[in-house]
């Protein structure tokens, strides 16, 4: 008997830490360290994009005027990709611009509003590429940072179409889905040139979520099908394009249906069709407006601002990002098999 419960005994400390490491080892990332030790490169996040996906810390040309959107909650999904995947650096030149647009050349010639002529930079992604290419022949001379490409793994991470939609919407159907689908060249001559200067060419691309949900939006405008067929037409675009394109492996990173099931939730949960209440109990208020510029209860909701999504949901959509990486879910895997 006595040996019996000495076996069970040392059997239940088995299971125990068996269920304690399987519990520590995610949270401490050793996977992912262990690799980066036996391998001996470093490895970075370089971002494109808008205010959405916009650090604040920038490699060249830093604004003027700082940061634009002056987010409080923290982190940004980048960040939160960053710190799953254990990365040493973020190569951060999105722009919280209104100039932050896939082709400001498409934009202006869709609006009519014209390019910028003003001095000021554009910071379309042409040139946010353009920047980091300029960074990458710095980055050679920067301690720590001259390893050129065989020394750093990079995944880029680009997401664009937030400024794109607010625009595009009030446009004629056949003039909105011209300008996608000129953005959509653009963004694959784009991948290209990064494919061309960075090998292996990994890349996080982000679907637009449909504005209308989002706390800011006039919900008295007329055209609210307009927008959420667009943001339709522009993923898909985005989808066909990406998984069509042979230059690298693109992780696709579906953020309209996430933020979508973060609403039906809680919309579920107030119809008292389902007892749990979601991941956020605000999903329509933002945490901090024109009249309440002070937040008390971040982790509650869904928005920060009218804008943007709150510190908490972009460590959501960050973790979202580095599983699709961490498990290689590529979109374009058929296209290097063709």
């Amino acid at each position: 008997m006595r040996t019996l419960s000495r076996f069970h005994a040392l059997a239940g400390l088995a299971v125990c830490c068996m269920l304690y490491v399987g519990w520590i080892v995610p949270s401490l990332h050793v996977r992912t360290r262990v690799a980066k030790a036996l391998d001996g490169t470093k490895r970075r996040v370089v971002v494109f994009g808008d205010s959405w996906s916009d650090t604040g810390e920038y490699r060249v040309a830093v604004p003027a005027t700082g940061r634009g959107q002056q987010n409080a909650s923290r982190p940004l999904w980048t960040e939160a990709l960053c710190s799953e995947l254990v990365c040493d650096y973020i190569d951060n030149f999105a722009r919280s611009s209104h100039d932050a647009v896939l082709d400001v050349d498409v934009f202006a010639n869709a609006t009519g509003a014209g390019r910028p002529d003003d001095g000021r930079f554009v910071a379309d992604l042409k040139a946010q590429v353009q920047q980091w290419l300029a960074f990458e022949k710095q980055k050679a001379g920067m301690p720590g940072r001259g390893g050129g490409a065989s020394g750093e793994r990079t995944l880029f991470t680009l997401f664009f179409g937030i400024n794109d939609m607010w625009a595009y919407a009030g446009l004629e159907q056949m003039t909105a889905r011209a300008a996608v689908r000129a953005s959509m060249e653009t963004l694959v001559a784009q991948l290209d040139v990064l494919a061309e200067n960075t090998s292996p060419m990994k890349v996080v691309l982000v679907k637009v979520p449909d504005i209308t949900f989002l706390p800011g939006f006039d919900s008295s405008r007329s055209d609210q099908r307009a927008c959420v067929w667009l943001a339709e037409e522009w993923n898909a675009a985005l989808v066909q394009a990406a998984a069509a394109w042979k230059g690298g492996a693109v992780h696709l990173l579906e953020l309209d249906e996430w933020l979508l099931d973060r609403i039906r939730e809680q919309q579920t949960h107030q119809l008292g069709i389902t007892a749990e209440s979601g991941v956020f109990a605000q999903v329509r208020q933002p945490c901090v407006n024109a009249s309440s510029p002070t937040c008390s209860d971040e982790p509650s909701h869904l928005f920060w601002d009218p804008m943007h999504l709150s510190g908490r949901a972009h460590a959501l959509v960050g973790a979202e990002a580095a599983a699709l990486v961490a498990r290689n879910d590529t979109l374009n895997h058929a296209a290097f098999l063709a």
